[in-house]
């Protein structure tokens, strides 16, 4: 029996040889399914069954405290930029020009990874936004996905700032030999972590 979609991204389905029915729920981030055995042969004890672990794995995503997403540190990033630039410690520009690539409504960097923690990005997580930027839109310049980084660097600084993250090198042009640090290896779990003291 084929696959039964129960809602956008919610499906059970048989593997041959197996009474019993199978859940898979699509990760739009990760780009991949989430596979679990229901234990079930019955289709509609299945169903539930698939309608209940999805839910469970949404309010896990939903449980990220607010002080640790990226939505939170890309408006301390804002605010900061937005103070060094009234100070004239900041080019009121860059400034601006950052806040866009932050706040972009179709492919900002706030509607990507806002609600995600930013402990858990990792470099896979930034290579596939890259490449979905480059097969969506394809009109943005090399320049603005150059910003596009420069300003995803910039929150990481914040959250650096605030002990979260105890180093990392991100390019601020395409084309550099490395993107991000191979493992991501400076995401920490606590406010507890020495911070980085070399200029990055």
């Amino acid at each position: 029996m084929g696959a039964i979609k129960l809602y956008r991204g919610v499906s059970i389905y048989q593997v041959k040889g197996s009474q019993n029915w199978y859940v898979r729920v699509w990760e739009s981030e990760r780009h991949r399914y989430i596979v679990k055995a229901t234990g079930e042969s019955s289709v509609a004890r299945a169903r539930e069954f698939a309608k209940s672990h999805a839910l469970s794995l949404q309010k896990e995503k939903q449980q990220v405290e607010r002080e640790f997403t990226f939505r939170h540190f890309a408006i301390k990033c804002l605010a900061k930029n937005t103070s060094l630039a009234t100070k004239g410690q900041r080019n009121s520009n860059y400034a601006r020009v950052i806040a866009w690539e932050i706040q972009n409504e179709d492919w900002g960097l706030v509607r990507k990874f806002g609600e995600k923690d930013i402990r858990a990005i990792k470099t896979p997580d930034v290579q596939r936004y890259l490449e979905e930027l480059s097969r969506k839109r394809a009109h943005l310049s090399s320049s603005t996905k150059n910003t596009i980084l420069a300003a995803f660097r910039n929150v990481l600084k914040v959250a650096r700032d605030d002990g979260l993250i105890d180093r990392f090198r991100i390019p601020l042009a395409q084309g550099s030999a490395t993107i991000l640090d191979p493992s991501f290896a400076f995401i920490h779990s606590s406010r507890n972590t020495t911070t980085c003291t070399r200029r990055c």
